[in-house]
């Protein structure tokens, strides 16, 4: 598109039910929410596998994989930071204080509308029910 069709096309006026526009405000809500999950978990991942280059997947005990990670820190075989330990606690206070309210905000979206249409129960084999 040129540089008037955009103009045109984003100054052309739509009509819509308030109750369709809240569809599409809260289906882009959880459109970005989930979206940010998934790019968190993708950051997760790529941090765990550099974790476990660095630690192995041969450890038989949380020990073991602790005592490896204290090395890999040690050698500096993985990425680290230095924090009081007055910043640790204020940095994870604060991600409890936001996964509660976190928690709690879904819970009352649950409650308060129907987003989701809530899955068909299973259906089991012949005599497995």
């Amino acid at each position: 598109m040129g540089a008037a069709a955009t103009a045109t096309f984003s100054n052309a006026t739509l009509k819509m039910s308030k109750f369709q526009m809240a569809q599409v405000y809260a289906a882009s809500i959880m459109f970005g929410y989930f979206l940010r999950r998934v790019d968190k978990r993708f950051q997760l991942e790529k941090a765990l596998g550099s974790l476990r280059a660095a630690v192995g997947k041969d450890a038989s005990s949380m020990e073991e994989v602790m005592e490896r990670m204290a090395k890999a820190v040690e050698s500096d075989a993985v990425e680290t930071l230095l924090m009081t330990v007055a910043t640790q606690r204020r940095a994870v206070l604060e991600a409890v204080a936001f996964g509660t309210f976190l928690r709690d905000v879904e819970s009352w979206v649950d409650q308060e509308y129907s987003l989701l249409t809530p899955l068909p129960a299973p259906r089991l084999p012949p005599g497995r029910g």
